[in-house]
């Protein structure tokens, strides 16, 4: 459907949902994950046969058509694409400049979560996936039971934890795909703190110190001198700033650190 194709090519990764649960076992997620994936890769074909088709009429009309690099690329996901596989597991072709115009599906990120019966709730998430025959082509796959889970988001804060103890539930379903999404697209969290707020700031895995700071504020970065360290885990053991800095777990780092997942940081900075 072109109308969902557009509806869809701005996303940076994609999650499929699938049910897995009802009274005649009549379901079967894995094959409706096999028909998403290859609904995916077949779009993602015919927009690249289109193209090199394109391509070619031009040559034969005497016009210079598309530069070479982005013709091999083209050519490189037709390959893979025709193979039944996704862009995206040839990281390197993902990530070339000459496709970034065409939005391929395939190129993307895909996670996917089973929607599971209560009776699947304290089993083993390994457990279930394996009686349902996945996870596919290698992509992350988690279990939940959405009823459930609307259950205790509807209740009041402070009995959401008793509840979910006694249906078994080991995470909320928000806190693991927030964790896989961002897994998935690379990305990690630290963490500013100050008298009225502590907040959370996003940036690209392996970003070092200056960058980070940069996504607080341009001034930041351009005037970075150090960034003052403490590792979440280190802080939540020790349970203050104080008895991290008594502890040693206090450091300062420089313009080559790359900022951990939870890092807690102060930057120094001029302007």
């Amino acid at each position: 459907d072109a109308g969902f194709l557009n509806l869809v090519k701005p996303m940076d990764a994609f999650l499929l949902v699938v049910r897995a649960f009802d009274e005649e076992g009549l379901n079967d997620p894995r094959a409706d994950f096999d028909t998403l994936l290859s609904e995916m890769i077949l779009a993602d074909l015919m927009l690249v046969e289109t193209r090199l088709e394109r391509d070619d009429l031009e040559h034969k009309k005497g016009k210079p058509g598309m530069p070479g690099d982005e013709r091999d690329a083209l050519n490189r996901c037709h390959k893979i694409l025709d193979n039944s596989q996704r862009i995206y597991e040839d990281a390197n072709l993902a990530a070339r400049s000459e496709l970034r115009t065409y939005a391929f599906l395939t190129a993307r990120p895909i996670l996917a979560m089973v929607n599971v019966g209560e009776d699947d709730i304290p089993k083993p998430t390994a457990e279930v996936l394996v009686r349902l025959r996945l996870p596919v082509a290698g992509i992350p796959t988690f279990a939940c039971c959405a009823k459930s889970e609307g259950e205790i988001q509807a209740m009041p804060e402070g009995d959401r934890k008793d509840f979910r103890e006694m249906l078994g539930v080991r995470e909320p379903v928000l806190d693991v795909m927030v964790r896989e999404v961002y897994r998935a697209l690379g990305l990690v969290s630290f963490l500013t703190t100050g008298e009225d707020e502590c907040r959370a700031w996003t940036i690209r895995r392996g970003t070092p110190a200056p960058r980070a700071a940069g996504a607080i504020h341009a001034d930041i970065e351009k005037g970075f001198i150090r960034a003052e360290v403490i590792a979440y885990d280190d802080f939540i053991a020790l349970g203050s700033e104080v008895a991290a800095k008594k502890a040693g777990k206090y450091r300062l780092e420089g313009r080559e650190y790359v900022v951990q997942d939870g890092d807690i940081v102060h930057f120094r900075f001029n302007v």
